[in-house]
């Protein structure tokens, strides 16, 4: 599967040079108001009694156990150091990327397989579609949530369906060791990207408003890495 990360050129330019991508924890970084209410809640801390640590142990011997299917909640939504980076299943969206509103913005192409390949230390990277829903009540949590067991992905993986033209996709790191223990982490982790970038990345596509000194240099740094730079492929909005 083709996967597009969009970006603004100098971030760009930096994980090419450093061979890594950038993984953050969405409790941090993400101000986004477009995610799903499920994220809202947790963010929020709303219905506190269903993030009260309930099944932690339950876990921790699923992780002993090697079954590993990370259903279950904390009191502190980061006690599973989980670090995601956003890309999207569709290819030069002009209304994905004017919501970043980059002066110098960029969109390429990886393949899914190469990306779920790397890992951060032992962990490996994951990944899940991003779900799409027009509202979330009290019984829908209670039904995700299940008998106090919490699926941490779904915290991540649902949004509102206005924004369903993003057709997300979120690759993760979990950052728990085999005995359920917190590895040490800060909020943005950088993952190597041991694949030469020239077969990492498929293609570039510079977004098409560049002036022609940028696309220059862009033109000339991906030159110089060996990176294929290809047109913008979608229409303009009339």
């Amino acid at each position: 599967m083709k996967l597009y990360r969009y970006i603004d050129y100098d971030r760009f330019k930096e994980m090419i040079n450093d061979k890594q991508l950038a993984f953050v924890n969405p409790f941090k970084y993400w101000e986004d108001k477009k995610e799903g209410y499920l994220y809202k809640m947790a963010r929020e801390d709303k219905y506190s009694d269903f993030f009260m640590g309930r099944g932690l142990d339950e876990f921790k011997k699923q992780l002993k156990s090697g079954a590993l299917d990370k259903e279950i909640i904390g009191q502190n939504m980061d006690w599973f150091r989980m670090r995601c980076i956003c890309l999207s299943k569709n290819k030069c969206s002009f209304e994905i990327m004017k919501n970043y509103k980059f002066n110098f913005g960029v969109c390429f192409e990886i393949e899914s397989a190469d990306l779920l390949k790397l890992k951060y230390n032992q962990h490996k990277v994951e990944g899940m579609n991003v779900e799409y829903r027009k509202c979330l009540d009290k019984d829908d949590i209670k039904k995700i949530i299940r008998n106090h067991q919490f699926p941490f992905t779904q915290v991540l993986s649902l949004k509102s369906a206005d924004y369903i033209y993003e057709n997300e996709f979120r690759a993760y790191v979990c950052l728990l060791d085999k005995n359920g223990q917190f590895e040490l982490s800060e909020d943005l982790i950088k993952v190597n990207i041991d694949i030469p970038i020239d077969k990492f990345i498929n293609r570039v596509f510079p977004y098409p408003n560049l002036s022609e000194k940028d696309s220059n240099e862009l033109h000339n740094f991906c030159n110089e890495k060996g990176i294929v730079v290809s047109k913008w492929e979608e229409k303009l909005d009339e």
